[in-house]
């Protein structure tokens, strides 16, 4: 939400890639945040006190499941994301170029 309100802002001065938000959305920042707020959970405060199973440990074994399957679902489908965003740009610049004009290639 928060990319594409800056995008909706911007878009008054630049033209942008309709694949960028996608690719800014699906990167993402891979469960940084939510790790460093798992970390922050004191210790101690147990969910079944006779079996010892705290709440912090419990929170960081879910969160780093999300964080890994984030990485790995989403890691390894960005490729596809980026290469549709390549293909966009090439036709955004086909709409901008006047019909007269010559376009050299550039890779």
């Amino acid at each position: 939400m928060s990319v594409a309100l800056a995008y909706v802002g911007f878009k008054r001065y630049r033209r942008y890639n309709p694949w960028s938000v996608r690719i800014l959305t699906w990167g993402g920042l891979r469960g940084g945040l939510a790790i460093a707020m798992a970390l922050s959970i004191p210790s101690g405060i147990w969910v079944i006190e006779d079996k010892l199973i705290d709440v912090k440990e419990i929170i960081m074994v879910m969160t780093y499941s999300v964080v890994v399957f984030s990485i790995l679902i989403q890691g390894s489908t960005i490729t596809p994301m980026i290469e549709k965003a390549k293909l966009a740009e090439k036709e955004m610049q086909k709409e901008m170029q006047p019909e007269g004009e010559i376009k050299t290639q550039q890779d």
